[in-house]
């Protein structure tokens, strides 16, 4: 496993700089990710991260770690962690453009830096050469470097494309295949918890590197740590045979409200249009019952007011000189 969900595992130093046996391109798959945002809309992995791997468990790790990986390299050491920790600012403006466009959680939030301190400070051993702050924002720069041309190297496969215009699923081998096979990545899904619906969200794949951590070939994935992980390749250890994975998300897609209560049958302590209400013999008897307004010559309440000619009652006025009856 090459990282963990955010905020489940300590930040704690484990291993040493340049002392790992591959690397890990890891990218979002952006509709599900971020669905109504640009790079969601056109269907696109995106950078997560580039990270240092362990082929077979560590141990001992600390609490909360598996083992599968350094991370933090040098924390222990506040001096030197105080100067190497902090991605430079004019490394990140260096990169901010790229950013928009193959990794907008680099751009507008703290991934660069979480990537960074995490992982690219376990990433070589070069770290410790030259520790001032030219030779950190030199290392930061061909760490970030190393993971755009990757990038570029690897951009997402037709297949996925076309599964997305389509709408199809796609089975466990059916997605490995369009990376490879099933020994070359690692998928990461979510589940939805209605449906049990698997889709698509994260995808690693793997490299070899050099002494100074620059990735060389592209490399089959470790079994027993990244491949056995349910975060890192949880498609593969959730899918049952027949299940389908989907890499479509469109924008603004939310399951249906659930259905509006069912509107209350009228109680018969009531006044409805057309239907005796509740029984009267005077008004007052009326008014505490629910649109009831008075009580009817027939003896029930109703909610009709009464008019000029009601119930057979001849209403006397007067005209406007002030004698005789309408």
């Amino acid at each position: 496993m090459a990282s963990s969900p955010a905020g489940s595992s300590p930040a704690t130093q484990f291993g040493t700089a340049g002392a790992y046996d591959g690397l890990v391109l890891a990218r979002f798959w952006e509709p599900q990710a971020h669905p109504c945002n640009s790079f969601g809309g056109r269907g696109n992995l995106t950078l997560h991260g580039l990270w240092p791997q362990y082929s077979k468990h560590h141990t001992p790790a600390p609490q909360g770690l598996p083992g599968d990986w350094p991370q933090y390299c040098g924390k222990h050491s506040s001096p030197f962690w105080s100067r190497v920790q902090p991605v430079q600012s004019g490394v990140a403006a260096a990169f901010m453009e790229q950013w928009s466009s193959v990794a907008p959680d680099y751009a507008s939030g703290s991934l660069a830096q979480h990537e960074w301190e995490k992982h690219g400070t376990c990433w070589s051993a070069d770290i410790s050469t030259d520790p001032s702050a030219a030779g950190v924002a030199a290392l930061q720069t061909r760490f970030f470097n190393a993971s755009l041309r990757l990038m570029a190297q690897y951009p997402t496969p037709a297949a996925i494309h076309a599964a997305r215009s389509t709408k199809q699923g796609l089975t466990i081998a059916q997605l490995q295949a369009a990376f490879g096979g099933r020994s070359m990545v690692g998928l990461s899904c979510t589940s939805g918890k209605a449906s049990g619906q698997l889709t698509l969200s994260m995808v690693e794949i793997c490299f070899g590197h050099d002494a100074h951590g620059n990735p060389t070939t592209r490399v089959a994935c470790p079994a027993q740590t990244l491949l056995a992980s349910s975060y890192d390749n949880g498609c593969a250890t959730q899918a049952k045979p027949g299940d389908l994975i989907y890499v479509d998300q469109p924008c603004g897609s939310h399951p249906p409200p659930p259905p509006s209560p069912p509107s209350p049958k009228p109680s018969a302590a009531q006044c409805v249009p057309n239907k005796h209400g509740p029984r009267c013999k005077v008004d007052s008897d009326c008014t505490s019952f629910l649109h009831c307004i008075r009580c009817a010559h027939s003896g029930y309440c109703t909610e009709q007011p009464k008019s000029n000619r009601t119930e057979g009652t001849r209403v006397v006025a007067m005209d406007s000189r002030g004698g005789g009856s309408l």
